[in-house]
């Protein structure tokens, strides 16, 4: 088809309209996106941005979001980092905090006016080597977050923090002390205490463990203080016993405890709830938990306890033929179980010793 005069001036006009200006605006050409610290202020752990000191490689004063650029291996004599401030995000970005066998802690929370720092978040690396732990927040962090963070083979403990953490898939491997060592009110989801000379999990007021895992821990599986509530968590090969309910008033829902045991002279528990004494009430509650392959199944030896659908299977004294399922004192709450004085039951909520 032809187009005619007229209709050939439109489509030029209306080309003309739509297109940009032929020449360029006078100066030099200016970018129009925006630079990565833009989109995301960051800060990179150097020397410029966060001067070390003769206790620590890198010292972080100031609020702000952090990062590291490398592997960081920490002098002897020297934490690899200091904290100091309260709202600080430390990105590992996958990278290691090594120690050496004089340099104290990897990541070290210590607030120079001896206050609780708050709004620590510290995530995505591994820690090692350091003298005694990894990541040491016992005295000074309160309120924060770990996430993804390994800690090994240190000293004293792979992760120790004061109150108010959430860690979530965490795991402490072959320290010399506690994998985990937490004072009060954390909340520990996915976490993994391996190989640890002493407790896996040593936790001590009204927090909250959730599909926590501690295995061939020289100590108790998980040693649990005052007002603690586990759920599904499971103790496999640990050296005195699989769970510790001490003090008073936790609760264990569906746990489980696999083959903890002695070789000779120790009898080891999957769970052991302790004797009264002093301030330890007792008043604990097992709901629907198992115990299959250790010295002992339950051992409840503190009153004013409750059992309700736990299940004892194949629990046998190292060296005998004594099968110990159950050995619970009288005073407590638990019905259809072998051993001490507690009545036999038919009862809806009785446990099951086979």
């Amino acid at each position: 088809m032809t187009l005619s005069a007229p209709l050939i001036a439109t489509a030029v006009a209306a080309t003309l309209a739509t297109a940009g200006p032929i020449n360029p605006p006078a100066g030099p050409v200016a970018p129009t996106g925006k630079t990565t610290d833009q989109i995301e202020p960051r800060i990179p752990l150097n020397q410029e941005t966060t001067a070390g000191d003769s206790a620590a490689v890198f010292v972080i004063t100031r609020p702000g979001s952090y990062y590291l650029t490398g592997v960081l291996q920490a002098d002897a004599g020297r934490s690899g980092v200091r904290i100091e401030s309260d709202n600080v995000t430390l990105d590992m970005m996958g990278y290691s905090i090594l120690g050496t066998p004089t340099s104290p802690n990897g990541i070290d929370i210590a607030d120079p006016e001896f206050g609780l720092l708050e709004g620590l978040h510290v995530r995505n690396g591994h820690i090692a080597g350091f003298a005694e732990t990894g990541l040491d927040g016992r005295s000074r962090a309160s309120v924060g977050t770990l996430t993804d963070i390994t800690s090994s083979n240190n000293g004293e403990d792979g992760i120790g923090v004061n109150s108010g953490f959430v860690m979530t898939r965490c795991i402490a491997e072959d320290n010399d002390r506690f994998g985990f060592n937490v004072n009060r009110d954390c909340i520990l989801v996915d976490c993994i205490a391996r190989s640890n000379s002493d407790d896996g999990f040593n936790v001590n007021f009204i927090n909250r463990l959730d599909r926590c895992h501690s295995v061939l821990s020289g100590g108790d599986g998980f040693s649990a203080g005052r007002a603690n509530r586990l759920t599904n968590c499971y103790a496999q090969s640990n050296g005195t016993a699989g769970f510790r309910l001490t003090v008073d008033d936790c609760v264990l829902i569906a746990c489980s405890a696999y083959q903890n045991r002695a070789d000779f002279g120790t009898t080891v528990a999957g769970f052991l709830v302790n004797t009264n004494s002093g301030e330890n009430r007792g008043r604990h509650t097992l709901i629907d938990c198992v115990a299959t392959e250790n010295d002992n199944g339950f051992d409840v030896n503190s009153t004013g306890n409750f059992l309700r659908g736990c299940r004892a299977t194949d629990n046998v004294l190292n060296n005998t033929l004594a099968v110990i399922n159950f050995s619970v004192i009288a005073g407590n709450v638990a019905p259809v179980v072998t051993g001490g004085s507690v009545t036999a039951s038919t009862s809806a909520i009785a446990n099951i010793s086979q």
